[in-house]
């Protein structure tokens, strides 16, 4: 393909926000496009069932609103967001997402995407991130939305896939590959899906790391577990075992798979270790329950449970304490409670500016830790090949690690350490899970055409029924 020119004309733009039960964030999402320096032609809100007032607040900003009639799920509300859309470009947005503004010298998010899409016609389609600053306090949102935003700063330019939280594509594109497949009933990874068939038919997607907005989304310990093993994790394991496409890149990568199989190494040799040595067996526990416990308090207290947000901590502390005398892991016990005296002391919130002298105590405080583990637990085998294990994962995240200690400092990495481990052990349980789901389902056994994460039972056939004269161009370079 020879070198394509710039677009004549600016291309017009309709923006897609499925909505269910969206109202709190809603508001910010429609503002922030309202005072972008380039405003998108059309606005459109889909009303995916909502009870709380979201249709009424789209209307209240003058966007085109249209009804699901019912849940349906956002693949579908996009799909009819789609057929309503009268720009050259389609922007999708989550409810919860708001694009940058922009000003007088620096283009937002829409101009952003517009000047790419039109002056390089061979890009088919393009999306972004999240930025470092959740408007969410909470610790376990601002981890996941520090998170997507490393990986996404760190994908390859050409996506393997697609992103619908913040991302554009061409209206002659999007229809001649069918659009989202309506048979993903929840919020799961249609946009993915969408993104191996664009691939597949030699259209070209983007990852501009440039093109940032703001997730609004509060997330917790649970929902973000549930999210990524069941909404995620699950349903992209089947659809990789289904078309035997599995990129190197975003969380897929190998260095993602390689983690994954380190921490389900360091679980198994821990397990193994409970069997002659109980003792020593515990320190995993007692370094998660520790490290939790941060976590807890760096969480900006509830209305009417403060107390219950310090008895908790120091509950959980209590048991650990105990356990460690118990297994007479003296010099591991002082350092349980030097640990309680730093989170006592420096307690704050995610969203203050971290200090150097909190850096200093806490990095002095786990290298402490570290060596008061080395010192107290018997040379056994097992003990030895876990923190080799726990080491070689540090080191293959130590650029996601630094990038969070550069964020929010020392102590909030100290307090992701376990999640994250928990996010690697449960792709794990995914791919299991979803190797077995595709093996009932190959064997007849399993049919579930309802169920929220609903899934192409053959890909291929859907992407024979396409216009193929439409998806005949290959991959090119602008």
């Amino acid at each position: 393909m020879g070198a394509p020119q710039p677009a004549s004309h600016a291309l017009s733009i309709s923006v897609i926000v499925p909505v269910y039960n969206g109202a709190a964030t809603l508001r910010e999402t429609l503002q922030s496009l309202h005072v972008s320096n380039r405003r998108p032609d059309q606005i459109i809100v889909v009303d995916d069932g909502s009870t709380d007032g979201s249709a009424q607040i789209a209307a209240a900003f003058g966007a085109t609103v249209l009804s699901t009639q019912g849940r349906c799920g956002p693949a579908a509300a996009r799909g009819l967001g789609a057929e309503e859309a009268t720009g050259d470009i389609l922007l999708f947005l989550d409810a919860d997402v708001s694009v940058h503004p922009g000003s007088t010298e620096v283009p937002g998010t829409v101009a952003q995407i517009g000047k790419l899409l039109e002056d390089r016609p061979g890009v088919d389609a393009v999306f972004g991130s999240y930025d470092t600053r959740p408007p969410a306090p909470n610790f376990v949102s601002q981890w996941k939305n520090l998170s997507h935003h490393f990986v996404h700063q760190h994908g390859a330019a050409e996506a393997q896939t697609f992103w619908a939280g913040c991302g554009a594509i061409r209206k002659t594109v999007f229809q001649s590959v069918g659009g989202f497949d309506r048979r993903y009933r929840g919020a799961t990874i249609e946009d993915i899906e969408l993104g191996y068939r664009l691939r597949e038919h030699g259209f070209r997607v983007l990852l501009d790391p440039t093109i940032l907005c703001t997730h609004a989304k509060r997330w917790t310990a649970w929902s973000a577990w549930k999210t990524d093993l069941l909404y995620r994790g699950i349903p992209w394991t089947r659809l990789i075992l289904r078309t035997g496409i599995v990129p190197n890149d975003l969380n897929v990568s190998i260095g993602q798979r390689v983690s994954t199989a380190l921490a389900w190494l360091m679980v198994f040799a821990f397990a193994l270790a409970a069997f002659r040595l109980p003792s020593a067996s515990l320190v995993g526990m007692l370094l998660f329950v520790l490290i939790l416990s941060h976590a807890w308090w760096m969480e900006p207290p509830a209305a009417g449970a403060k107390a219950l947000r310090w008895i908790g901590p120091f509950l959980a502390f209590a048991v650990a304490l105990g356990l460690a005398i118990a297994s007479h892991l003296a010099l591991f016990a002082i350092c349980l409670s030097l640990g309680v005296i730093l989170a006592v002391l420096f307690r704050r919130r995610p969203e203050n500016i971290r200090s150097r002298k909190e850096d200093f105590c806490y990095s002095a405080y786990f290298g402490t830790l570290l060596a008061a583990l080395i010192l107290d637990l018997p040379r056994a085998p097992e003990i030895v090949v876990a923190v080799l294990l726990a080491l070689l994962l540090l080191g293959i995240n130590q650029r996601y690690y630094a990038f969070l200690a550069r964020e929010r400092g020392v102590a909030f990495l100290m307090a992701a350490l376990p999640f994250q481990f928990l996010y690697h052990f449960t792709n794990g349980i995914s791919l299991i899970a979803g190797a077995g789901l595709n093996l009932r389902e190959n064997r007849g056994r399993f049919v579930c055409p309802e169920a929220p994460m609903a899934v192409i039972a053959d890909p291929e056939a859907s992407m024979d029924s396409l216009d193929r004269p439409a998806l005949g161009r290959r991959l090119g370079m602008d």
